[in-house]
């Protein structure tokens, strides 16, 4: 009987622990452990994502510490599930190789309501992860719209928007900013 009891409490330790490090959906799964860079390829392999070699320009307006840090050249992925387009960036710095932050795109999809589908799908389960419904903002242009919302908690930022125009969502973003 205490062998039934300690494993239960292994399990739930286990699920515990689990929950903390990434959390999924039928879309992707999103990393929320800050990690270094060594640890990239492994996360990757076991998402079948397929390494992209390019060259970015790292954006102040999504990183607004780049004043702060060095950041080395971005590793970023392609994931495919279904027929649905994951780019996966991960920014990190070069001192030290810590993943800052992770950009998870999605604009290549066949159709406009998917892109909505992809937010809204996001949107809920971080909802339920951070258990509210995030600070949701709106910003209408003459050429374009934005939904943006944000979560937080003590060890991570997470930051999704959805832009779109009279046609519908054309893309959509989710942004883990570790702290």
């Amino acid at each position: 009987m205490k062998k039934i009891i300690l494993y239960f409490i292994i399990c739930l330790f286990a699920i515990g622990c689990a929950s903390t490090n990434k959390i999924y959906n039928d879309i992707t799964t999103f990393q929320l452990k800050k990690i270094t860079s060594k640890e990239i390829p492994q996360i990757e392999e076991n998402q079948n994502g397929i390494e992209k070699i390019t060259n970015v320009n790292i954006s102040q307006g999504y990183f607004p510490e780049l004043n702060v840090y060095e950041f080395s050249q971005p590793k970023i992925y392609n994931r495919k599930i279904g027929n649905i387009n994951t780019a996966v960036s991960y920014y990190f710095t070069a001192k030290d190789s810590v993943v800052r932050v992770i950009s998870y795109a999605w604009n290549e999809q066949d159709d406009n309501d998917s892109v909505q589908e992809i937010f809204d799908t996001n949107k809920n389960l971080f909802n339920e992860f951070f258990k509210n419904n995030g600070d949701m903002k709106r910003t209408d242009e003459p050429t374009y719209w934005q939904d943006a919302i944000t979560w937080e908690n003590k060890k991570v930022l997470v930051f999704q928007f959805i832009l779109g125009n009279d046609k519908g969502a054309y893309r959509t973003r989710t942004i883990i900013k570790y702290k």
